[in-house]
């Protein structure tokens, strides 16, 4: 019996975008960001792993991972919106500074695992946006003070 087996390719993230804070609870910043990612792969592959660096004008503010798993059918571009939570003590003390600025630049870096039966591959990302403290954060923020 003969059996084919294509090999595993690396999805490609087509695009990242919408980061949405939806509360502080227990120092840590509960957060969404959306992702588009292409599965050329004729199988599904999962969404098995993702790990984060949250970065407040080049200041690591916390580390965090989803425990999602996500499901992406083969040959298909999906959109995923990935879930965190990030502590962030060393956010309180550089609150005042950062509610003083226009606009400051929020990176985050971080890393999707992708899995099949068989194998799993790992792509490092990194998404870089202007970002307004004081319209998005400062009630989350003062509301946990």
């Amino acid at each position: 019996m003969f059996i084919s087996c294509s090999e595993f390719t690396a999805p490609q993230i087509v695009s990242m975008q919408n980061i949405q804070f939806q509360s502080l609870r227990n120092n840590e910043l509960h957060f969404s960001l959306e992702s588009t990612i292409k599965n050329t792969n004729t199988i599904p592959l999962w969404v098995d792993k993702m790990e984060v660096a949250v970065f407040f004008d080049g200041e690591l503010v916390g580390t965090a991972d989803s425990p999602e798993q996500i499901k992406l059918p083969g040959n298909t571009t999906s959109d995923v919106t990935l879930h965190y939570k990030v502590p962030i003590k060393k956010l309180k003390s550089n609150f005042i500074s950062l509610l003083s600025k226009k606009e400051i630049q929020l990176k985050v870096e971080g890393k999707y695992t992708f899995k099949n039966d068989l194998k799993d591959i790992t792509i490092p990302y990194t998404y870089e946006t202007p970002f307004n403290m004081k319209k998005h954060l400062s009630g989350l923020l003062l509301g946990s003070i």
